[in-house]
């Protein structure tokens, strides 16, 4: 054997290996974000109008909140009854670490450019943790899975979903998995805290990494026994005592069923077509970009190659391997959804049980589903070639894999690059709200509310930024998994304080100022402007002037 690639002296599982993953990730930052990017100042962070708006805006009310019980509740948004920072995806955890550790005084200010850069480098820890779990003692290996890794290109077509880019989340459950069983033992203490602390991350990464726990449970020898079962059940326990500091009891509300499942679903296509060497135009439904999961023809060269390589032993394999092969699957089956689509055609139409509908319902971008199994055939391919393959002979194979795959990919890079060049065109003026708004202003009160309207990303989204920014109360606000009443606006406006609120109404819902003032008392009439997209309503109480 090349004693260069497999020394026990130079080992890609030890510290240097981890240094290597690193570097490799951070050289990946560097050719990828702007500082100002990373930073969270370039143009892409400033849109109003995007999902980021309600990322940072939610933050920046949480962050700038007196703190309250439970710890992630704050009362800026949904206000008074108020809402928690997972609702607004916020990511709770930072958002908590930052609120813990951070001067409040350093707000109105964006985080998430770091937790983007962050996200990439874990995938660096991610390989070199994989690697040493699979005891794998090659460097081309340790380098070619970074590279795959860094490049996924379900990660960089993410950008616009911040906490969905924590990829690390799932592949430091296949880590654990392969460590469980190399290992024949369940690190219950390294699933406790990935499992914890991916739930108050994203619940969607939470879930999948769950089910891959699943596995590795069923796949334990140990399993029947009860003393084994308790243990097993500590996650569970662990995350149940933390809600009750973090989200018990819940805001009061209903969380409502949400739309979207078999329509953000995977096309069949997906995975095998979408790059620059075999480009192969293909149409996709509406809604199916939440199921992009192209995995790169390099990737799918190596899956080939495996198959290949293993195909004596693939049975026995996936026998050892069943629990997991069986979840993967699953995911599969579940990203496709209830309509299965080969391209543009609709070729099979399934009929799932009532009793699935609280899971489809919450999980209703079911495309997700697939990043698991893309990535375990990530690890899997290569790890299979790393067995099968001399030394030369797979470090030939990889770099032509890993050029293949690079070249393949290069135009989701780019597209990544060119996102944070992205300018929108500004929808509120922060100074002429600040000159309109009367001195002692406290909340302001919008109509319709969310989920009641028809633009919600052309006119709430931007009041969320500014009343984030000026540390104002909003009655409402772009809250995941809530139902609002649409029909209470007399009543709650009767209930304010007309000493401290501001009432907006957006003009294109509301047909005249008659119109809009015939919702508060009669013997309140309040004076109403109009100001950019809304009828601005105000008691003349104050004098219209703020500092």
């Amino acid at each position: 054997m090349n004693a260069s690639l497999y020394s026990s002296r130079s080992n890609p599982g030890r510290a240097e290996g981890l240094l290597l993953g690193v570097l490799l990730s951070l050289a990946f930052v560097a050719m990828t974000f702007s500082p100002e990017f990373v930073l969270g100042t370039s143009s892409y962070w400033q849109t109003e109008t995007n999902d980021v708006t309600q990322y940072v805006a939610g933050f920046n009310a949480y962050f700038t909140a007196p703190w309250q019980w439970p710890l992630l509740a704050f009362n800026g948004f949904n206000y008074p009854s108020g809402t928690l920072v997972t609702f607004v995806d916020a990511i709770p955890l930072y958002a908590l670490l930052l609120k813990l550790w951070v001067p409040q005084n350093l707000a109105p200010f964006n985080p998430f450019g770091f937790w983007v850069a962050g996200c990439f480098l874990l995938q660096g820890v991610a390989a070199w943790w994989l690697t040493r779990a699979l005891q794998v003692k090659s460097w081309v290996f340790l380098v070619t899975l970074t590279g795959v890794l860094l490049g996924f290109p379900a990660l960089m077509a993410r950008i616009g979903h911040i906490s969905l880019m924590s990829h690390w989340i799932l592949l430091f459950a296949l880590a654990l998995y392969i460590q469980g069983r190399r290992r024949d033992e369940l690190p219950f203490v390294g699933w406790t805290v990935l499992l914890v602390l991916g739930f108050y991350v994203n619940i969607y990464l939470f879930v999948m990494a769950s089910g891959i726990y699943g596995a590795a449970w069923f796949s334990s020898g140990q399993k029947t026994d009860r003393r084994h079962l308790l243990r097993a059940l500590l996650p569970c326990g662990v995350l149940f005592l933390t809600l009750w500091v973090t989200m018990l009891p819940l805001p009061p509300g209903k969380v409502t069923p949400e739309w979207g499942f078999g329509y953000y679903s995977m096309n069949l296509l997906s995975p095998f077509l979408g790059g620059s060497l075999i480009d192969v135009p293909f149409q996709v439904a509406p809604g199916q970009y939440e199921g992009f999961n192209y995995l790169g023809l390099g990737v799918l060269l190596a899956v080939g190659l495996a198959m290949m390589v293993l195909r004596v032993r693939l049975s026995g394999l996936l026998g050892s391997h069943l629990p997991l092969v069986v979840l993967m699957v699953l995911y599969t089956l579940y990203a496709l959804s209830n309509q299965i689509y080969w391209g543009a055609e609709q070729i099979v139409v399934l009929s799932y049980p009532e009793i699935s509908q609280p899971i489809t319902s919450q999980f209703r971008a079911s495309g997700r589903f697939f990043w698991p199994v893309g990535y375990l055939l990530v690890i899997f391919s290569f790890y299979a070639l790393y067995k099968s393959m001399r030394p030369k002979a797979l470090a030939l194979t990889v770099a032509v894999l890993l050029v293949v795959q690079v070249v393949d990919l290069h135009k989701y890079h780019q597209i990544l690059v060119a996102n944070q060049a992205r300018t929108n065109p500004a929808v509120l003026q922060p100074q002429d709200w600040d000159s309109h708004l009367h001195a002692g202003t406290r909340h302001l009160y919008f109509y319709p509310k969310f989920k009641c309207g028809k633009d919600p990303h052309g006119t709430l989204l931007p009041l969320m930024k500014y009343a984030s920014e000026r540390q104002l109360d909003l009655n409402t606000g772009y809250i995941a998994r809530y139902t609002p009443n649409c029909n209470d606006a007399a009543d709650e406006i009767a209930a304010s304080s007309p000493v401290d609120t501001a009432y907006v109404f957006v003009k294109s819902e509301f047909s005249d100022v008659q119109t809009v003032q015939a919702l508060f008392p009669v013997n309140r009439v309040p004076d109403c402007q109009v100001l950019g997209f809304a009828f601005l309503c105000q008691y003349s109480i104050h004098r219209k002037e703020r500092p």
